[in-house]
């Protein structure tokens, strides 16, 4: 028996969450004391979370997990990452993270012909989303889904030997735009065939690959009862709607499919291309969420009286605010000193965060948790400036 033996179950975990995962395992193999001590511990690293991409032998992967009596409701989170392979074998390797250690394998284009194929194959039968749907159905603890790329998904390193290219997660080609689009309408029909109880969603492509919010038109889906409509109170959007697009198209479908949940509590809602104020001004003239705690928004320039119309609007369950990158024009008619009156006077605003903001060309930093802006209001009104951290 080693030393480390000696200690007792609740000290073992609390090393072993340091080590690298080749370690840990080793640490597991070590005895049975070992293993036991630290099987919640390796539930909660390698289970709770999943990361996988629409492929097969990804899917097949989290399908068995799924099954499984003891790790398949362990899953708390699942993520659907963008990765794919593309008709000209196009690599993301400059994407992925410096600190990921890659290994060169040679290209083998025939191979990467098949497996092109396939994936091709897998999504025209519509086996991945019979997949997904029983992953979710089987995952009864599930309660966050998410398309992001945080994080490699299990399965990119296979493809990675078998064909020597990772596979790409860039939007920048019409193939995988459409095959973005697909991935997206997938995630969103086996949550709702699957009836699990989702309370968290994301669509957050990151690292610049924001997707176009007419991705999210969905007419069919205000046409059924959404099972997770009832449960989803957080929802987290990264979105890119092209410059020369009219705002009235994109904030529709945009606006339509975040009303879809009318329990909403918390929204971020963040463009990756700066939005115009037109465009903010569509959405926000056709957002109403009755329950709405919590909103964070980003990226785009906009009147201070559309923010003034988007808070009243919400000004019953409205708490928290937070502005980040956010271009904010007053027409000089001092009607920022009326929102920031309105944030003190009308709403019941516990906390406020306005990072990297301008108003009328003037940086405005303010970060208060405990508001009282009546002293405040006057400054602003005055100076349209305001450091307060």
């Amino acid at each position: 028996m080693s030393d480390i033996d000696h200690l007792s179950p609740e000290i073992i975990p609390m090393i072993a969450r340091y080590l690298e995962s080749r370690d840990f395992f080793n640490l597991r193999l070590g005895s049975l004391y070992l293993r036991d001590s630290t099987f919640a511990l390796f539930l909660k690293l390698y289970f709770r979370t999943r990361t996988h991409m629409l492929s097969r032998h990804s899917l097949m992967k989290l399908l068995d997990i799924s099954h499984h009596p003891i790790l398949g409701p362990s899953i708390r989170s699942v993520v659907i990452t963008t990765n794919h392979l593309t008709p000209d074998g196009l690599s993301d390797e400059p994407y992925l993270p410096t600190w990921m250690e890659r290994n060169v394998y040679p290209i083998d284009k025939k191979r990467y012909r098949e497996y092109y194929i396939q994936q091709n194959s897998f999504r025209q039968s519509g086996l991945d989303t019979t997949y997904l749907s029983e992953i979710l159905a089987n995952a009864v603890h599930c309660r966050t889904l998410a398309l992001a790329d945080r994080d490699q998904p299990w399965g990119a390193a296979f493809l990675e030997r078998e064909t020597g290219v990772y596979p790409t997660s860039s939007m920048e080609n019409e193939y995988s735009k459409i095959y973005v689009q697909q991935v997206t309408h997938v995630i969103i029909a086996a949550a709702t065939a699957s009836g699990v109880s989702i309370e968290k969603f994301e669509l957050n492509a990151g690292l610049g690959r924001a997707m176009n919010p007419s991705v999210l038109r969905f007419p069919e889906l205000h046409r059924i009862q959404l099972p997770w409509a009832a449960t989803l109170t957080s929802l987290r959007l990264l979105m890119s709607p092209n410059y020369d697009e009219d705002p009235h198209v994109w904030s529709k479908p945009l606006a339509d499919f975040i009303s879809l949940f009318p329990r909403l509590e918390v929204l971020d809602l963040y463009f990756n291309r700066r939005l115009q104020q037109a465009g903010f001004q569509a959405l926000s003239q056709a957002l109403s969420l009755p329950n709405l705690r919590i909103l964070r928004l980003g990226g785009f320039d906009c009147l201070s009286d559309d923010l003034l119309l988007l808070f009243g609007i919400h000004q019953n369950s409205l708490r928290e605010v937070v502005l980040n990158h956010v271009g904010i024009s007053t027409r000089l008619d001092g009607s920022w000193q009326k929102l920031v009156t309105m944030l003190h006077a009308q709403l019941q605003i516990t906390k406020l965060e306005i990072v990297g903001c301008n108003v009328d060309g003037h940086l405005i930093c303010l970060r208060k948790s405990d508001l009282s802006l009546s002293a405040q209001s006057q400054v602003l009104g005055e100076t349209r400036q305001l450091l307060y951290v």
